[in-house]
């Protein structure tokens, strides 16, 4: 009986050992509210260990909360390019809803609804694969974007491995 008890402890610590080293990236795209986006993300076989897993969830979530938020007015970031269509469907809000709405905000909430779609599709990039920067796979994290609907650019976000640099969003024909 004892060694029954024992086998299922077992079973049970190694389940819940191999389900804190899974991806989460649905569960991500879920939290954000991203749920129809095609995600092309997953670990390379020989890199399975917690840690990389881990990490490789968190930077997930980084790569799409700055592909949410960041914009400016250099780097085209996909807000950038989505930024005019936005200002036009914004100035054709009647004067008593935008009276309680920021831009801003409107902005990104209609974006996230935008990209919201099976034809958007978010990539890490892996070695052997088209690495179209000019960012080192050996230092940075390179997750790519396409949302076909608004552009024919690709857009990127570098995370740096190292934490040194803050990360970067851009987009490139």
């Amino acid at each position: 009986m004892n060694f029954v008890k024992l086998i299922v402890t077992l079973l049970i610590i190694m389940n819940k050992a191999s389900g804190i080293s899974a991806l989460e990236g649905l569960s991500i795209l879920e939290k954000s509210k991203l749920r129809n986006i095609k995600l092309n993300i997953s670990p390379d076989k020989k890199n399975q260990d917690p840690y990389y897993i881990a990490t490789l969830n968190k930077v997930l979530e980084q790569s799409i909360q700055m592909f949410l938020n960041k914009y400016d007015d250099g780097n085209q970031a996909p807000l950038d390019i989505y930024y005019d269509t936005a200002a036009l469907k914004f100035s054709a809000l009647e004067e008593k809803y935008k009276n309680n709405l920021e831009f801003e905000s409107f902005l990104k909430s209609e974006f996230r609804s935008f990209i919201n779609s099976p034809d958007t599709t978010l990539s890490l990039i892996k070695k052997n694969e088209d690495n179209l920067t000019n960012f080192s796979l050996s230092n940075f994290w390179i997750f790519n974007l396409k949302i076909p609907q608004l552009s024919d650019f690709s857009f990127w976000c570098v995370i740096s491995k190292t934490g040194t640099e803050p990360p970067f969003v851009f987009g490139m024909n």
